[in-house]
């Protein structure tokens, strides 16, 4: 911890942080108070004082102190007090006080927090835990019993004690942090018979002790004297834990008391005042006597004596006794009043109101809080009110003021709250909200006009005016209002009427007025609407007009279009109207308006129609049928899979047979046709290709454009089976074919090649663009059937634009231009020639 000053504090009791916010002169105060956590950064608690008093500070905590620390200021020195002390409270505290014109202050608290001990154990040699009596020993026997305290921090002192003698303070702390005193009584005798043995476990002077004790039983060899007959009580003691009871509940204290011949009588006495509800009971041997309590405390028992006495009836003056003073704990008792100084029958506007919350308790009220109106107040005292703890300041008090408080205390056992208490202000007349003020009456119509006024005190006198005249209006007063009988004659009868009220603290300032108007019939109502309908009901809703200056209402007829049969009539205060329970399919006609007591608004017509109802009796069947429906599609759909299966299976089979004979056929071919080698062997090889396009040297043919047809060869011969050839060159991605058909006229011929391809005479080089990847025919013929069907591979599918060079093969061409053309022809776009 911090160098500082070193509080301790009991788990679950208060600690006082002290903190000096006295300035150093006399004209400097406090402005700042910041409280921190060891070394943290941010405050958890601060008062802001600036601009107010010490007891009016702004306080600011956080959520998980609010309800367990507040800042004492009044004190000197002022301290942070903390309710309900925890262990995880343990540490260095920091104060900060900024002073208005003073170097700030600093402070360090270092706060320890002592966790007391549970009751001890007490323990035979064997460890065994003992009960409230040990024995029997024999005289001249050996007493080991043994102490045990568990838990507390820091570890407590353990020692025994008879009566008020110390019998052993040595103690030792196992390396479990169990505590432990041993207690040896050597050679027991008689005078051991009936002793208590008390083992107190304690770390702390702001605690009693926690203690536990034991009585001792003795086989004792008695001579008997034949005239000593009766023995009074050994001892007595109340075996029940001595903690702080709670008011209200209900506890069995226990008494036992020894070694009285003949048994003695048993009592419980709370001061001189002696209890009933017990019960008694005696051991076998008839050495102890047990004698049980029901208790139920309350509050009026705090602080009072319990004691239990045992007393032999044969001796007098032999009783005995063991007691304690009850710690009893309540929920609190409350009482709001005011100051001694003020009358609450004489409090006048502009006074200062003060309010003092009596709170009897204990445990101490760790919070209380305030009420006006059953509305939580809170401390503001730019708005004149000032909560002080157990004080309420309202300063300036306003008719606003006027009203219900009370207060609530809380402590541990629960919250109370205090009685009402109806504060009344003096103040001069004001006029009553929410009263009528428009009243609608026609010539010589007598208008009952009533003045509401609020004043205390209510002994009160009116003055009528019209139209602000000083003419007197007799009325009728009673008490807070009075009423004006007015009937207008003419139209100058119709006006403003004011009206003041007069009570020991003076005249109203402000009149309260009242309009008289001429009433007429209201007006229409506008912007209706009909929506939400359904197949039995709908809703209108209309913007209301004047209402003639008389109250009004509102009326929706709603008829049957065709035969405009009226078939309900509604009337609301307001224009708005749900209506059920209509016929579904119906067109109606809905006429709404207004009415006072002067008659009624012309009518808004509007038509609507309920919704057709959909029959849903098809859909009702098919769900009715529903279970059947299901075994029936199982069925069909197990039917479906095995068809489908039999019929993948014997798609299968076919396809195998005729794979088998397809290939038995391929062999026959291939063993039917002979291989071609008639290849020139003494020109080059790339100059090399099958004679495909015949020779002809006819007229026709030499009007065709010259055209080079560069023939690209494969390493495999074109007079192989087509069927090998097509499955041995690599497959290529193609676009879709365009088609070239065969004609004998050459002017035709040649504008459908210009029109389908854009052909450019490009210089022979050593090879063709193609050669990298050869043409798959698709279609093999022989030349005498004048077809040639090719597929372009195209290399950059999805680019039509690119360049593809092809070459055309067509009987047309004449085979000496072919031979002799130094050029040849490219194709723009790949695609699949046909020659029909």
């Amino acid at each position: 911890m911090l160098d500082g000053i070193n509080v301790t504090a009991v788990l679950k009791r208060e600690a006082q942080l002290p903190c000096n916010i006295t300035p150093p002169t006399d004209n400097d105060k406090p402005h700042l108070i910041f409280w921190y956590r060891e070394i943290s950064g941010s405050p958890f608690y601060s008062l802001d004082l600036r601009d107010k008093p010490l007891d009016s500070g702004k306080h600011v905590l956080g959520d998980d102190v609010r309800n367990r620390m507040v800042f004492r200021t009044q004190p000197n020195p002022a301290y942070l007090l903390i309710h309900e002390v925890e262990e995880s409270d343990e540490g260095s505290y920091r104060c900060r006080v900024d002073f208005r014109s003073s170097p700030t202050r600093y402070f360090v608290v270092n706060l320890t927090v002592i966790v007391p001990p549970i009751s001890p154990s007490i323990l035979d040699e064997r460890g065994l835990e003992l009960g409230s009596v040990v024995g029997p020993y024999n005289e001249g026997s050996t007493l080991f019993i043994s102490c045990e305290a568990k838990e507390g921090w820091p570890p407590p002192a353990v020692t025994w004690w008879r009566g008020d003698i110390l019998m052993n303070g040595n103690y030792e702390v196992t390396s479990l942090g169990i505590v432990r005193n041993d207690l040896v009584v050597p050679a027991l005798s008689r005078e051991h018979f009936g002793a208590t043995f008390t083992c107190k476990a304690s770390n702390t002077n702001l605690t009693k002790p926690m203690e536990t004790s034991i009585n001792l039983d003795m086989n004792c060899k008695f001579e008997i004297d034949v005239h000593v007959e009766n023995v009074k009580p050994l001892g007595v003691k109340i075996h029940s834990p001595r903690r702080s009871l709670s008011a209200g509940r209900r506890y069995k204290l226990q008494c036992r008391s020894f070694g009285s011949r003949p048994l003695p009588i048993m009592a419980w006495w709370m001061g001189d005042q002696r209890l009933k509800n017990t019960e008694e009971t005696t051991s076998s041997d008839e050495n102890i006597t047990t004698s049980v309590l029901n208790f139920k405390p309350t509050s009026a028992d705090y602080g009072k004596y319990l004691s239990c006495r045992a007393e032999n009836p044969a001796i007098q003056k032999s009783g005995i006794e063991d007691g304690w003073t009850l710690d009893i704990h309540f929920i609190p008792i409350v009482t709001l009043e005011l100051g001694p100084s003020q009358n609450k029958d004489n409090i006048h506007e502009g006074d200062d109101v003060f309010f003092e919350c009596r709170i009897t308790a204990n445990p101490f009220a760790h919070a209380v809080e305030w009420k006006f109106q059953n509305q939580y107040l809170v401390n503001n005292a730019t708005a004149g009110i000032i909560i002080n703890n157990q004080s309420l300041v309202i300063q300036s008090a306003q008719r606003n003021s006027i009203g219900s408080y009370k207060c609530i205390a809380i402590n541990s056992e629960g919250e109370t709250q205090s009685n009402v208490f109806q504060l009344r202000v003096k103040h001069f007349p004001i006029c009553k909200t929410n009263q009528i003020t428009n009243y609608g009456v026609a010539k010589n119509e007598a208008a009952h006009i009533l003045c509401q006024v609020v004043a205390y005190p209510d002994k009160l006198t009116y003055r009528w005016a019209f139209n602000h005249t000083s003419h007197r209006i007799p009325s009728v007063t009673n008490a807070t209002e009075s009423t004006l009988l007015f009937i207008p004659r003419s139209e100058l009868d119709f006006g403003t009427l004011m009206c003041w009220a007069t009570n020991e603290i003076g005249t109203q300032i402000e009149p309260c007025f009242y309009h008289v108007i001429a009433a007429g019939i209201p007006d229409p109502v506008y912007n209706c609407t009909v929506y939400n309908e359904t197949e039995s009901s709908l809703y209108v809703e209309c913007r209301e007009g004047y209402n003639g200056g008389l109250m009004q209402n509102f009326i929706l007829e709603i008829n049957n279009a065709i035969t405009r049969e009226l078939k309900w009539t509604f009337t609301n205060p307001r224009p708005l109207f749900y209506v059920s329970g209509l016929q579904s399919g119906t067109t109606l006609t809905l006429n709404i308006y207004a009415s006072n007591l002067k008659g009624r608004s012309e009518p808004v017509v509007m038509n609507a129609r309920t919704r057709d109802l959909v029959d849903n009796s098809e859909d009702n069947g098919i769900l009715a049928l529903t279970p059947i429906l299901g075994v029936l599609i199982g069925v069909v759909s197990a039917l479906s899979i095995v068809a489908i299966a039999i019929v993948i299976i014997m798609r299968c089979k076919v396809t195998q047979i005729m794979k088998q004979k397809r290939i038995e056929r391929e062999k026959e071919e291939r063993s039917s046709i002979p291989l071609r080698k008639d290849v020139d062997e003494t020109g080059d090889g790339d100059e090399k290709c099958p004679d495909l396009i015949p020779s002809s040297n006819s007229k026709e043919d030499q009007e065709f454009p010259p055209v080079e047809v560069k023939c690209l060869r494969n390493q495999q011969s074109y007079s192989q089976n087509p069927y090998q050839l097509e499955n041995s060159l690599p497959r290529q991605t193609h676009l879709p074919a365009h088609t070239i058909r065969n004609t004998s006229d050459p002017v035709q011929y040649h504008n459908e090649m210009s029109n389908l391809y854009q052909i450019k005479e490009t210089e022979s080089t050593d090879q063709h663009p193609l050669e990298q990847n050869p043409l798959e025919p698709l279609q093999w013929f022989s030349p005498a059937h004048k077809v040639v069907s090719w597929k372009i591979p195209h290399t950059s599918y999805g680019h039509p634009e690119e360049d593809v060079e092809t070459p055309l093969m067509s009987n047309h061409i004449p085979l000496q231009q072919f031979a002799n053309s130094s050029q040849r022809t490219s194709v723009k776009s790949p695609m699949e020639l046909s020659h029909f």
